[in-house]
């Protein structure tokens, strides 16, 4: 599934710091980090976005609405490209011009593409394209939901569409059958007391997990996994058991590893919404074999983002406060991500963020249940730091870290640090303003401090024209490699000339 969504709904308590130690390298490759290609789109201003489509080992589709009309609508453009940004194959679809894109999957050599009406945030009807990477064929179905949807998940499992959101503000999953052409609602999900945090799959053994965010009957919030097979029928159902005085908040999880799932994510004091740390649980066949939880200041490198100074008056002031038997409370807003297995670890990451606003209001809810009033009141969402924390199969931390996030301010709630790693090794990168800024850690050490690193362009000719803040960002593609993307404009050397393109990088760590 690949639809922005917002998570938990916590609360952050703002803590300013300076962006020092910082290393810049101008267009060129740090020795961890290559651009080992690069490929360029013509820029139109009357065209749609652009979008793209990771397909692991198969390489990217880059999808673009295009001006040319037809008849039947404007014409899309679909561009195959391998692995080395080489393109395969181009081909031109035919789309009304009320339907938006909204999302995409890739499974077993097929793009799937989800358009619906633009208009409309509540939608009953779909379009499904299936694009075939052998040879550019595609496949149009119509989904029709028995009741609007607005829309939060998208998968593909197999000859199963898992479409999930919510209908009168309660989750609902939908699963439509592309042989039978058939669509059916999933029971048991339509509760005004829950929400759907994520839908995640296996692939191998066609299964699909539901995480839900759900009350005990003491009005403690926890988080219910539901393991369903291809025709929907529920094998496992497995609610999380905290303690009496605390609630789960938020959770993501692994697939089921011979047995056992590990889940993880964000906990509160009971009955608050307020994140006090965080949270390991294990799953083993069925059963809660342990659940484990850590404040945030028990972490040992929690503040390790900030100047070594600030970073010092922060944990000294903390150490007071313990000596003094008094109790620390630290709350956040974290969006917590996937769940990545590096080693015998498994590692959580998750951005802390608060919300800018552009009034004296200081304590607005988001989220599914938002109150919309509030909302023109919010700027967006400013981020300050991402924490990542390694757990073994026993729920111990075994190391934890932070990487400085600057500068960045997003209207929308998404994922912009993202990982990868090798051996003890962990790389943790996102981009800001058409520069890469990465960090290098070898468990609680910094390998390599943050480092800033321009886009390659095409060729040492090439100059970038920053009349304006660049658009663009960085992705997870497949292993240990990524794909930066955005619009620039570009000039050479010693030439008039002007080209603005879209562009796609490909970003190894070595």
């Amino acid at each position: 599934m690949r639809i922005c969504k917002l998570c938990a709904v916590l609360v952050f308590v703002m803590i300013s710091f300076e962006l020092l130690g910082q290393k810049r390298v101008e267009n060129q490759e740090v020795d961890y980090l290559l651009q080992p290609n690069r490929i360029e789109f013509e820029y139109k201003f009357e065209d749609g976005d652009y979008h793209i489509v990771p397909a692991d080992e198969m390489g990217l589709v880059v999808l673009k609405e295009t001006s040319e009309r037809s008849s039947g609508g404007y014409y899309w453009e679909y561009h195959y490209v391998d692995t080395l940004l080489q393109e395969k194959w181009v081909k031109k679809y035919v789309l009304s011009s009320i339907f938006e894109y909204r999302g995409f999957d890739y499974s077993a050599g097929y793009v799937n593409l989800l358009y619906a009406e633009s208009r409309k945030r509540d939608v009953r009807e779909f379009t499904l394209l299936r694009l075939n990477l052998a040879n550019g064929d595609t496949t149009q179905f119509k989904l029709e939901t028995i009741f609007p949807l607005s829309l939060t998940e998208f998968e593909v499992l197999g000859d199963i569409v898992i479409i999930g959101g919510y209908a009168n503000y309660r989750p609902v999953i939908f699963l439509y059958d592309l042989e039978e052409r058939r669509m059916k609602v999933l029971p048991g999900f339509y509760n005004n007391k829950s929400e759907l945090l994520d839908i995640e799959l296996d692939d191998e053994r066609l299964r699909f997990n539901t995480l839900m965010a759900e009350f005990t009957p003491g009005n403690r919030q926890t988080i219910s996994i539901r393991t369903f097979n291809q025709l929907g029928e529920m094998l496992q159902n497995r609610v999380l058991e905290p303690e009496d005085e605390k609630s789960l908040l938020y959770g993501q999880s692994t697939r089921l590893n011979r047995g056992a799932q590990y889940i993880t994510g964000t906990y509160a004091a009971r009955k608050s919404n307020y994140s006090r740390g965080v949270y390991i649980a294990k799953i083993n066949r069925g059963q809660q074999e342990y659940l484990k939880y850590y404040a945030f200041p028990d972490l040992e490198n929690f503040f390790s983002f900030l100047p070594s100074k600030r970073q010092e008056r922060v944990e000294n002031r903390l150490k007071r406060r313990r000596v003094s038997g008094k109790k620390i409370r630290l709350s956040y807003r974290l969006l917590v991500h996937d769940i990545v297995k590096l080693n015998d670890n498994y590692v959580m990451i998750g951005e802390a963020y608060y919300l800018k606003q552009a009034s004296p209001y200081s304590s607005l809810s988001i989220g599914q249940f938002s109150n919309q009033a509030y909302d023109q009141y919010i700027v967006g969402y400013k981020y300050t730091h991402a924490v990542i924390i390694a757990f073994d199969e026993n729920g111990e931390v075994t190391w934890d870290n932070s990487f400085e996030i600057s500068d960045v301010l997003s209207t929308e709630l998404k994922q912009f640090v993202h990982v990868a790693g090798k051996k003890d090794e962990v790389i943790l990168l996102y981009m800001f303003e058409g520069e890469i800024r990465s960090k290098l850690i070898i468990g609680d050490d910094i390998s390599e401090g943050k480092t800033i690193s321009a886009i390659k362009l095409m060729t040492d000719d090439d100059e970038l024209i920053k009349d304006r803040e660049e658009e663009g960002g960085l992705a997870k593609w497949n292993g240990n490699s990524f794909y930066a993307y955005g619009i620039q404009r570009i000039k050479q050397k010693n030439d008039s000339r002007r080209r603005h393109v879209f562009y796609i990088n490909k970003i190894v760590y070595q």
